[in-house]
Protein backbone atom coordinates (compact mmCIF):
# COMPACT_ATOMS: atom_id res chain seq x y z
CA UNK A 1 0.00 0.00 0.00
CA UNK A 2 2.73 2.39 1.13
CA UNK A 3 4.39 1.67 -2.82
CA UNK A 4 1.24 2.42 -4.59
CA UNK A 5 0.57 5.85 -2.51
CA UNK A 6 4.58 6.50 -3.69
CA UNK A 7 3.72 5.78 -7.00
CA UNK A 8 0.20 7.92 -7.17
CA UNK A 9 2.49 10.92 -5.53
CA UNK A 10 5.57 10.56 -8.45
CA UNK A 11 2.85 10.75 -10.99
CA UNK A 12 1.13 13.69 -9.13
CA UNK A 13 4.05 15.60 -8.84
CA UNK A 14 5.52 14.58 -12.34
CA UNK A 15 1.86 15.76 -14.07
CA UNK A 16 2.04 18.81 -11.75
CA UNK A 17 5.60 19.69 -12.36
CA UNK A 18 5.23 19.16 -16.61
CA UNK A 19 1.82 20.79 -16.76
CA UNK A 20 3.68 23.65 -14.96
CA UNK A 21 6.46 23.47 -17.47
CA UNK A 22 3.80 23.56 -20.40
CA UNK A 23 2.47 26.11 -19.07
CA UNK A 24 5.43 28.46 -18.29
CA UNK A 25 6.85 27.74 -22.21
CA UNK A 26 3.16 28.90 -22.96
CA UNK A 27 3.77 32.25 -21.25
CA UNK A 28 6.98 32.74 -22.78
CA UNK A 29 6.06 32.43 -25.86
CA UNK A 30 3.06 34.19 -25.45
CA UNK A 31 5.69 37.24 -24.25
CA UNK A 32 7.32 36.82 -27.31
CA UNK A 33 4.69 36.88 -30.21
CA UNK A 34 3.20 39.79 -28.06
CA UNK A 35 6.62 41.44 -28.39
CA UNK A 36 7.04 40.34 -32.20
CA UNK A 37 3.49 41.79 -32.60
CA UNK A 38 4.29 45.42 -31.02
CA UNK A 39 7.54 45.40 -33.24
CA UNK A 40 5.38 44.82 -36.25
CA UNK A 41 2.70 47.52 -35.06
CA UNK A 42 5.93 50.60 -34.40
CA UNK A 43 7.22 49.45 -38.22
CA UNK A 44 3.92 49.66 -39.71
CA UNK A 45 3.11 53.22 -37.76
CA UNK A 46 6.59 54.23 -38.99
CA UNK A 47 6.31 53.32 -42.80
CA UNK A 48 2.82 55.40 -43.00
CA UNK A 49 4.92 58.08 -41.05
CA UNK A 50 7.43 57.96 -43.49
CA UNK A 51 6.65 58.50 -47.09
CA UNK A 52 8.70 56.35 -49.48
CA UNK A 53 11.48 58.36 -50.79
CA UNK A 54 10.57 59.94 -54.25
CA UNK A 55 6.82 60.05 -53.00
CA UNK A 56 5.03 63.30 -52.71
CA UNK A 57 3.99 65.52 -49.56
CA UNK A 58 0.44 64.92 -48.66
CA UNK A 59 -1.25 67.92 -49.55
CA UNK A 60 -1.94 69.44 -46.46
CA UNK A 61 1.58 69.17 -45.37
CA UNK A 62 3.64 72.57 -45.92
CA UNK A 63 7.58 71.29 -46.47
CA UNK A 64 10.15 73.72 -46.35
CA UNK A 65 12.48 73.56 -49.30
CA UNK A 66 15.83 74.23 -49.54
CA UNK A 67 18.02 74.10 -52.14
CA UNK A 68 18.22 71.42 -54.87
CA UNK A 69 15.07 70.00 -52.96
CA UNK A 70 11.71 69.98 -54.39
CA UNK A 71 9.31 72.27 -52.29
CA UNK A 72 6.52 70.07 -53.24
CA UNK A 73 8.37 67.03 -51.27
CA UNK A 74 10.87 68.59 -49.95
CA UNK A 75 13.46 65.55 -51.26
CA UNK A 76 16.47 65.98 -53.38
CA UNK A 77 15.91 67.08 -56.94
CA UNK A 78 17.56 64.63 -59.47
CA UNK A 79 18.08 64.86 -62.70
CA UNK A 80 17.00 62.02 -63.21
CA UNK A 81 13.51 61.16 -61.64
CA UNK A 82 11.82 62.32 -65.19
CA UNK A 83 13.98 59.45 -67.29
CA UNK A 84 12.95 56.52 -68.02
CA UNK A 85 15.40 53.66 -67.07
CA UNK A 86 17.69 52.86 -70.18
CA UNK A 87 16.45 49.26 -71.39
CA UNK A 88 16.37 47.79 -74.47
CA UNK A 89 13.69 44.65 -75.70
CA UNK A 90 13.31 42.49 -78.48
CA UNK A 91 9.60 42.34 -79.76
CA UNK A 92 9.82 40.86 -83.24
CA UNK A 93 11.00 37.79 -84.03
CA UNK A 94 11.00 36.62 -80.37
CA UNK A 95 10.89 33.12 -80.76
CA UNK A 96 8.38 30.33 -82.59
CA UNK A 97 9.06 32.33 -85.99
CA UNK A 98 9.62 30.68 -89.03
CA UNK A 99 10.66 33.43 -91.14
CA UNK A 100 11.17 32.90 -95.48
CA UNK A 101 14.89 32.83 -96.85
CA UNK A 102 14.57 36.64 -98.80
CA UNK A 103 11.54 37.82 -97.77
CA UNK A 104 11.36 41.32 -96.21
CA UNK A 105 10.37 41.36 -92.82
CA UNK A 106 10.55 44.43 -89.49
CA UNK A 107 12.60 43.82 -86.68
CA UNK A 108 10.49 45.03 -83.96
CA UNK A 109 11.87 46.18 -80.35
CA UNK A 110 11.74 48.96 -77.75
CA UNK A 111 13.99 51.09 -76.40
CA UNK A 112 14.45 53.68 -74.19
CA UNK A 113 17.76 56.09 -72.60
CA UNK A 114 19.78 54.72 -74.96
CA UNK A 115 20.37 56.67 -78.70
CA UNK A 116 21.53 53.82 -80.55
CA UNK A 117 21.35 49.98 -80.73
CA UNK A 118 22.93 47.45 -83.00
CA UNK A 119 20.65 44.50 -84.34
CA UNK A 120 22.27 41.03 -84.65
CA UNK A 121 21.33 37.61 -85.21
CA UNK A 122 22.80 34.90 -83.60
CA UNK A 123 23.26 31.20 -83.75
CA UNK A 124 24.42 28.65 -81.06
CA UNK A 125 27.48 29.33 -82.59
CA UNK A 126 27.62 32.81 -84.41
CA UNK A 127 26.56 36.40 -83.88
CA UNK A 128 26.24 38.63 -87.06
CA UNK A 129 25.69 42.27 -87.26
CA UNK A 130 22.24 43.22 -89.28
CA UNK A 131 22.98 46.61 -88.68
CA UNK A 132 23.69 49.44 -86.64
CA UNK A 133 20.46 51.98 -86.39
CA UNK A 134 18.91 54.88 -83.97
CA UNK A 135 17.20 53.35 -81.68
CA UNK A 136 14.13 55.46 -82.46
CA UNK A 137 13.90 54.11 -86.44
CA UNK A 138 10.60 53.89 -87.56
CA UNK A 139 8.90 54.50 -83.94
CA UNK A 140 5.64 54.36 -83.77
CA UNK A 141 3.40 55.85 -81.19
CA UNK A 142 3.10 52.73 -79.38
CA UNK A 143 7.02 53.28 -78.51
CA UNK A 144 7.86 49.78 -80.88
CA UNK A 145 10.88 50.95 -83.36
CA UNK A 146 11.37 48.86 -86.22
CA UNK A 147 13.82 48.58 -89.45
CA UNK A 148 12.68 46.19 -92.50
CA UNK A 149 15.26 42.69 -92.69
CA UNK A 150 15.46 40.94 -96.19
CA UNK A 151 15.70 37.50 -93.91
CA UNK A 152 19.16 35.85 -94.17
CA UNK A 153 21.12 38.92 -95.41
CA UNK A 154 23.65 40.01 -92.99
CA UNK A 155 26.27 42.63 -93.02
CA UNK A 156 29.81 41.89 -94.62
CA UNK A 157 29.03 38.08 -95.04
CA UNK A 158 25.93 37.88 -97.52
CA UNK A 159 23.45 35.25 -96.73
CA UNK A 160 22.58 33.11 -93.93
CA UNK A 161 22.22 29.17 -94.35
CA UNK A 162 18.60 27.97 -93.10
CA UNK A 163 18.33 27.06 -89.80
CA UNK A 164 16.05 26.66 -86.71
CA UNK A 165 17.78 28.23 -83.93
CA UNK A 166 18.18 31.82 -84.65
CA UNK A 167 17.33 34.89 -81.97
CA UNK A 168 17.91 38.34 -82.52
CA UNK A 169 19.74 40.44 -80.62
CA UNK A 170 19.11 44.16 -79.55
CA UNK A 171 22.31 46.13 -78.25
CA UNK A 172 22.61 49.65 -77.18
CA UNK A 173 25.55 51.37 -78.25
CA UNK A 174 25.74 54.46 -76.86
CA UNK A 175 29.02 54.91 -74.81
CA UNK A 176 29.18 53.49 -71.51
CA UNK A 177 26.27 51.28 -71.88
CA UNK A 178 25.19 47.75 -71.80
CA UNK A 179 22.21 47.03 -72.15
CA UNK A 180 20.92 44.30 -74.63
CA UNK A 181 18.04 41.80 -75.16
CA UNK A 182 17.89 38.51 -77.14
CA UNK A 183 14.37 37.00 -78.72
CA UNK A 184 12.75 34.71 -75.43
CA UNK A 185 12.80 31.71 -77.94
CA UNK A 186 14.45 30.62 -81.28
CA UNK A 187 13.07 31.31 -84.98
CA UNK A 188 13.97 29.29 -87.76
CA UNK A 189 15.30 30.49 -91.53
CA UNK A 190 13.66 28.56 -94.25
CA UNK A 191 13.89 28.16 -97.72
CA UNK A 192 10.19 29.12 -98.82
CA UNK A 193 8.16 29.14 -102.69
Amino acid sequence: MKSLKTIILVVTVALLTGGAVYFWQQGIVKNQRDALNAQMRDLERKNKETPPKNAPAPPSAAVPSAPGEDASTGYPISSTSTEQKPDVRVVYPNGGESLCMGKTVPIRWEASGVQSVSVDLKDPNFTYTIGNFSASSNRTSSGISSVSWKVGDILDIGVLPAGKSYQIEIKSKDAGTNYSDTSDGVFGIAKCK
